[in-house]
């Protein structure tokens, strides 16, 4: 009886929670379908709206702070599928499979069992942020960096190539295109893909590796400003990019502009709260303590253990970059915790193997109650059933906000005249898209204009905006006052 409850129940145990979240994940993801964007994925989406059916192009056109990556994504979605809801959660469906299977083909290297929990993980987590957070772009951004596992050898032991050296720079550098701090990670990649080639080639050739890793890496970027100077729009996002942006960047998640102390203690502050996964980080955290004690162990399994905690704690860190604290900032460290948190299962089975069941039943316990506390199975189970039935009401956009406007746009809004938004998430932007309503002047959103008021940079903005407005004479302009973020400071 004794051997049943410390070998045999704890992996029955393993296999019914396993079952059970996988069940769950199936039914999100099917609910999803009848979810609605939200956030600032309607207002990308509109912007690519313009770009598609007004030749508008970004910064040039359109004053935005989102990179060329981003556009191009949203932009080919409007093209080949249009902008309505079912369209862009079928993708976002597509995305995360594809994510899902490389992190699985990565991870199953540290057996099969951790690998579909971590997959299955993240899954749960990325649903139940709800629709706001579904293809930001953050979570975009991520997915070149997923598919750059795949060009890690299965078999430690087996040399890389310098194609994948090309591919995996390539693939870095695309991700920089929706945020440019999402490439912190090419450090750890390059420096992986270095030690496997030192390791197992006669040759390895490191400079040569180096060098082909930063042309992929430039090559994407590179290619996007061609496109932005050959369609006049370079000039406007340089300005953007270098006099814009670090005022930006100074607003805090609150939308608050703070300076010296004040900045580091919030960002110190808002860093040692880690997204709101502390849990799992403590399960990531046992993982690399269980690696200390075998730093004698040179193979290639233990090195890709230690590879994947450094992405971990990497995309800990990000947010930083960006001085915001956002929940779809945190997307890329969910995901690489979730797969370093449990690694933990990983270790349970070499402990029993290793007849060290009390040990073993600690970290399994640990691990699943870190589960708990992250998931809250019951009441996510609760949320899950709620949501089967489709009701457009529950899923309406800023209750409602988005769609009595739209509504009222598609009835008064004559042919090929034009609407100001003063707004920025509030809905209007939103409206707009499914009423096919054109923008006046550059300006999408009114934030810019009240953040940083004594810099000549934003006042010359809040100049152009009013010779735009008057030059345009608009039909309407919405101005959203209530349930929107303001800017202080």
């Amino acid at each position: 009886m004794t051997k049943f409850l410390t070998t045999k129940f704890p992996r029955v145990l393993l296999i019914i929670v396993l079952v059970f979240l996988g069940l769950l994940l199936a039914l999100q993801a099917r609910n999803s379908l009848h979810w609605r964007m939200e956030q600032d994925t309607p207002l990308l989406h509109y912007a690519a709206f313009l770009m598609n059916e007004y030749d508008a192009v970004p910064y040039r056109d359109i004053f935005e702070t989102s990179m060329p990556g981003t556009f191009f994504f949203h932009g080919v979605i409007g093209r080949l599928f249009g902008y309505s809801d079912p369209a862009f959660f079928i993708i976002n469906l597509v995305i995360l499979a594809f994510m899902l299977a490389a992190a699985f083909h990565f991870m199953a290297r540290f057996g099969k069992t951790s690998a579909l929990f971590g997959i299955i993980l993240f899954g749960l987590i990325y649903f139940g942020k709800g629709q706001t957070i579904i293809l930001q772009r953050d979570f975009i951004g991520l997915f070149p960096i997923v598919m750059a596992l795949l060009l890690i050898p299965v078999e430690p032991e087996k040399s890389v190539s310098f194609t994948r050296f090309a591919l995996m720079g390539f693939l870095l550098g695309t991700a920089s295109l929706f945020k440019p701090q999402l490439a912190i990670s090419l450090p750890i990649f390059l420096f992986y893909f270095l030690w496997l080639r030192r390791r197992n080639q006669p040759h390895p050739k490191l400079l040569r590796g180096l060098l082909i890793t930063g042309a992929g890496f430039l090559l994407p970027i590179a290619l996007s400003l061609l496109w932005l100077w050959a369609n006049g729009a370079l000039k406007a996002f340089l300005d953007i990019f270098w006099n814009y942006l670090p005022l930006h960047t100074g607003l805090s998640g609150g939308h608050e502009a703070i300076r010296g102390s004040e900045r580091i203690l919030y960002l110190v502050r808002n860093t040692i709260r880690v997204g709101g996964y502390p849990t799992l980080l403590l399960c990531a955290m046992i993982v690399a303590g269980w690696l200390i004690t075998k730093r004698k162990e040179t193979s290639g399994k233990f090195a890709s253990i230690w590879f994947l905690l450094a992405l971990t704690a990497a995309y800990m860190i990000y947010p930083i970059l960006g001085g915001k604290f956002w929940s779809y900032h945190y997307l890329p460290f969910a995901f690489f915790v979730s797969l370093s948190a449990t690694l933990c299962i990983t270790l349970f089975f070499e402990l029993q193997s290793n007849n060290r069941n009390g040990l073993a039943l600690l970290i399994l316990a640990i691990f699943l109650g870190s589960l708990f506390l992250e998931l809250d199975p019951v009441k996510y189970t609760q949320n899950v059933v709620a949501d089967i039935t489709p009701d457009a009401a529950a899923h309406a956009p800023k209750q409602g906000r988005v769609d009595e406007l739209a509504k009222w746009l598609e009835s008064n809004l004559p042919q090929g005249d034009t609407v100001q938004p003063l707004d920025w998430t509030g809905g209007s932007i939103h409206a707009m898209l499914i009423a096919e309503a054109k923008l006046a002047t550059r300006f999408m959103y009114d934030y810019h204009f009240y953040h940083d008021v004594s810099n000549p940079y934003i006042q010359g903005l809040r100049e152009t905006f009013i010779k735009e407005l008057e030059t345009a004479q608009p039909r309407y302009i919405i101005q959203v006052i209530e349930n929107k973020p303001w800017v202080s400071g």
